[in-house]
């Protein structure tokens, strides 16, 4: 289950698994707890009628939620008992929201499991709730990410994946781009991801909107593994993440990474990257120029990292890790149906 049909790292990892489920023989359907318009009247009573009604349709030996939102609705609409697992994937602390503290209390006895995708989430969930039934599977990359085989001799187009939100300090992305641009003309800086989110970048979106500027927002995509196929660097300006899939799909494919330095700490300690200060500007510029002034080493480093450690951040392992979670539950289940 997840909140809406749109691009992020919650819907990645949900198409991922569901790939590698289907060739496993695992049968998954994805449902959204607000498929298109919200309704004009009672959103909640209506979302919940909807959701409960998909459940006793789908029949389902257990019911994956995906982020907060999802997570308290796919507990409340549950039939039948149905197994519940919900996964955390926010880069904040959910938790620290009165409301949402108080859901997580009230619908535990209606969680079979809880997965955290990063460490810290993991820690942040135990200290207030406890580790029962918790569980910490980090995300996984899909095949159509592998390790580049061509390589500029100076790099050329910088990618930045992601919707156009606050967390991910676009702001900063357009500075910093246009910046390095100026000092280093025949570099581009290219971001692909949904715009038109955030009204407050609005401007900035117009702003760089034209196809022909040397920092543009491209808008989304299905096939970021090309994008990263044929990019030379990785710039990753968000000042936070949980465990970030795009960063782990930029590393697989073989990208050299600049990233803030909160958000280098949710990655693998043994993988390359570039850091900055978070939202930093001067800090990111310096950061950029140092990849650039060092491409050749930056790329080595890169593709000995992905040569060496994709397989180990390979989506099936990941798949198949929900998979050794489910299978008691429904084991469980199955055996108290008379």
């Amino acid at each position: 289950m997840l909140l809406s049909p749109r691009i992020g790292g919650a819907e990645t990892l949900a198409a991922s698994l569901a790939h590698e489920w289907m060739d496993a023989g695992v049968t998954s359907e994805i449902v959204f707890v607000d498929p298109g318009p919200a309704q004009p009247t009672s959103p909640g009573t209506a979302r919940l009628k909807r959701l409960r009604k998909a459940l006793v349709d789908l029949e389902p030996d257990i019911v994956l939620a995906h982020s907060a939102i999802p997570n308290i609705y796919a507990r409340l609409a549950r039939p039948n008992r149905v197994p519940v697992v919900t996964t955390l994937h926010s880069a904040t602390q959910d938790f620290d929201h009165r409301k949402l503290r108080w859901s997580e209390r009230a619908l535990r006895h209606r969680t079979s499991a809880v997965i955290a995708v990063s460490r810290g989430q993991y820690q942040e969930y135990s200290e207030r709730f406890g580790r029962r039934n918790l569980h910490l599977v980090p995300n996984g990359v899909s095949p159509r990410f592998t390790p580049r085989t061509n390589f500029a001799t100076s790099p050329t187009r910088v990618l930045t994946v992601g919707r156009v939100v606050e967390q991910k300090n676009p702001t900063l992305w357009a500075d910093s781009g246009t910046r390095v641009w100026t000092n280093n003309p025949l570099v581009r800086f290219e971001w692909v991801g949904p715009t038109g989110i955030d009204p407050r970048y609005s401007a900035l979106e117009h702003q760089h909107a034209d196809q022909s500027l040397p920092v543009r927002f491209v808008g989304p995509t299905t096939e970021a593994h090309r994008w990263m196929r044929e990019s030379d660097i990785f710039f990753h300006p968000a000042d936070r993440e949980a465990h970030s899939i795009v960063l782990l799909e930029a590393a697989v494919s073989a990208l050299p990474i600049v990233c803030s330095d909160q958000v280098a700490k949710t990655l693998p300690e043994d993988l390359p990257r570039e850091t900055f200060a978070t939202g930093d500007s001067d800090d990111a510029v310096a950061a950029l120029n140092r990849v650039i002034d060092d491409y050749a080493g930056a790329t080595l480093r890169a593709l000995k990292w992905a040569q060496s450690s994709a397989n180990d951040w390979a989506a099936s392992s990941t798949a198949r890790r929900y998979l050794d979670i489910f299978d008691p539950l429904v084991v469980r289940r199955k055996g108290r149906k008379p």
